[in-house]
Order: C-alpha cells, then sequence, then structure tokens
C-alpha cells in the first residue's frame, strides 16, 4: 500500500474548481461579444456603451450567485459526483439562469439581444462544464484531488462497486485497500485485503478518508455495525452501496417516508411516455432516412446484380406488427428464381 500517502487538500480543490466555474462562467459574455463584433462588425449596435458596464456587471453577479448554487446547493466543489449525473445538473442550472436573464432584460427594458444572449449562454453551457473537467484533470496530476477510499466488503457488490469507481476516475477515489474480517481472499484485483480492525483507524490518522460500505444484502448486520463504528470515530466521509444488482437503476427516483426507514425506487418505463415515444419514433425514422440515402449507391448495385436473372430484386415478407396487424417487410431476394 504504498499509494497510501497523498496530497490530498480538499479546500484547495473547492478554490480551484469555483474559481475555474467564475472566470468560464463571465468568460462565456466576453467571447459572445467578441462573436458578435467578428461577425458585424460592431458591438454597439446589439449592446449600447452606455448599457455595456451595467451587463458585465449583472453577469458577473449571476456568476457568483451561480457558483454558489454549485457550492452550497448542489454541493458540487464538496460531493464526488458521477459525470453524467453532474453535467446534468451543470446544464439543468445554466440553462435556469439563461431563462432568468431573459426575464432581467425584460424587466429593466434593456436593449435586447437575440445573438448576443444565444453566443453567451451557449458558451456557458460549453465552457463551465469543459474547463470544469479540466481543472479536475490538473488538480488530479498535481496529486491533490484524488481521496483515499476503502471499501468495507469483499463480495460481489464490494467488487462491483470497486470496478464503477474505476471507471469514474474524475470521480478522485483512490481506493487503497479493502477491508472484511470474513475474507478469504489476500487481495482483490491486486490490492490488499485488511482483516485488523486497527489498521482500519490507524490508516485514517489524518481524517481524510473516504469508506465505502458494500457489503452483500445478507450483511446487513455488518452494514448497521460499521455504520455505528465510522460515527463513533467521527468519519464524516461515509458512503453505502446497497446491493442492487439486477434493478434498472438508471433514471430512477429515490424518496423517503417521513420519520421512517424506508427507501422508494421509483422505475421509470420510458417508453410509456407518449413524448420518449414520439422522440423514439421521430429518431428511429429520420436516421433511417439518412441510412437508406447514404447507402443509395450500394443499393442501387444490388437491385442491377438481384435482377440480371429476370425476377424481382425485392419481396415483401409478411410479419406481424403493431395490434397484431401484418405488413410486408420488404427485403433484397437472395435466391435464384425457382430455387
Amino acid at each position: 500500500m504504498d499509494n497510501i500517502d497523498n496530497k490530498y487538500n480538499p479546500q484547495l480543490c473547492k478554490i480551484f474548481l469555483a474559481i475555474s466555474d467564475l472566470i468560464f462562467f463571465n468568460l462565456a459574455l466576453w467571447f459572445s461579444l467578441g462573436c458578435v463584433y467578428f461577425i458585424f462588425d460592431q458591438v454597439q449596435r446589439f449592446i449600447p456603451q452606455d448599457q455595456l458596464d451595467t451587463r458585465v456587471i449583472t453577469h458577473f453577479i449571476l456568476s457568483v450567485v451561480c457558483v454558489g448554487w454549485f457550492w452550497i446547493r448542489l454541493r458540487h466543489y464538496t460531493y464526488r459526483k458521477p459525470f453524467w449525473y453532474e453535467l446534468k445538473e451543470i446544464f439543468r442550472t445554466i440553462v435556469i439562469f439563461a431563462i432568468f436573464d431573459l426575464a432581467l432584460i425584460a424587466f429593466t427594458k434593456w436593449q435586447f439581444s437575440r445573438y448576443v444572449w444565444v453566443f453567451c449562454w451557449t458558451f456557458a453551457l460549453i465552457l463551465v462544464p469543459f474547463f470544469r473537467a479540466l481543472t479536475k484533470h490538473l488538480l488530479n496530476k498535481l496529486g491533490i484531488w484524488k481521496k483515499k477510499t476503502i471499501i468495507l466488503g469483499s463480495g460481489q457488490n464490494a467488487r462491483g462497486a470497486y470496478s464503477a469507481l474505476q471507471s469514474e476516475e474524475m470521480m478522485g477515489f483512490d481506493v487503497i485497500a479493502f477491508f472484511d474480517t470474513d475474507a478469504s481472499d489476500a487481495e482483490i484485483n491486486m490490492l490488499p485485503v485488511i482483516k485488523d480492525t486497527e489498521i482500519i483507524w490507524d490508516l485514517n490518522r489524518t481524517g481524510d478518508v473516504h469508506y465505502i460500505l458494500a457489503y452483500e444484502y445478507t450483511e446487513l448486520e455488518k452494514t448497521h455495525f460499521w455504520l455505528r463504528e465510522l460515527s463513533k470515530h467521527h468519519c464524516r466521509s461515509v458512503t453505502v452501496v446497497p446491493s442492487f444488482r439486477g434493478l434498472p437503476l438508471y433514471n430512477t427516483d429515490m424518496s423517503f417516508i417521513f420519520s421512517h426507514e424506508v427507501m422508494l425506487l421509483r422505475i421509470q418505463n420510458n417508453l410509456a411516455k407518449r413524448s420518449s415515444r414520439f422522440l423514439k419514433r421521430t429518431f428511429d425514422i429520420v436516421c433511417s432516412i439518412m441510412i437508406l440515402i447514404i447507402a443509395s449507391p450500394l443499393m442501387i448495385y444490388l437491385w442491377y446484380k438481384v435482377t440480371r436473372d429476370g425476377g424481382p430484386a425485392i419481396y415483401g415478407h409478411q410479419r406481424v406488427g403493431r395490434h397484431g396487424k401484418l405488413f410486408p417487410c420488404y427485403k433484397f431476394r437472395s435466391m435464384v428464381m425457382n430455387s
């Protein structure tokens, strides 16, 4: 375990990430003004000179509020969230602030420019998440991003949790060991399996170790025991990974019943929604047409080769469709006539 000692610095990570978001949120406005100037050779036509300073200050205030929202409400600089989940929250927040900016312009009766507004918030949607990811890579290179992590458990759930963390490297969990007093293996994925409880507390002498409880469903008592033990030893960074293998957890809504230790998971069937079915049908039709257009030269060549024996190139094979209705599925003839 020679990778136990690192230079992890959570406060510095928070400051770097917040500064990155603040800078590129504001640069989005200047880039939009630059694009307008490059295209139309002037800016005053879209934002009068007497309003420019006010718009810049207003955008800076919006950026401070947005970074505060990321920091305090969404906890982007404190919690380690999966990339796509965090990206969804970034996009949703920036879109809300874009609408708020539009409403602010309407209420103050400032001169409105569609070009500046669209360019500005499009740049924000691109720059903020891109440079936040770049900042995480930089922090990782400096050695202050990854957090020492110990997985409690040695079964399939623990191994699955380790694989998931390895696939999300930018979450910054540096797994240094597994822990299970009843483990039969000395190593899992080339990492040591600790069986001595005292070693766990000794590794956390600096107080910056993250613990992941990934016991099996049949080991619920161990989960409860270690939650109490970690709480007694003032371990703040604790994550519980329940054993939900086989359940479709993507896009699942989680809720709790007040005053009861009950977690509710609402499994969503996306194709049950009319909007989802419409989008899927539109996607299928548009992509099919595009593929047919792109592949048309090959289709024409195949049609020519198949019809050389005097028979039809295409035939309709009856298939059962929606509501049990038959429809002809058209195919190229692959056999010679009268075979």
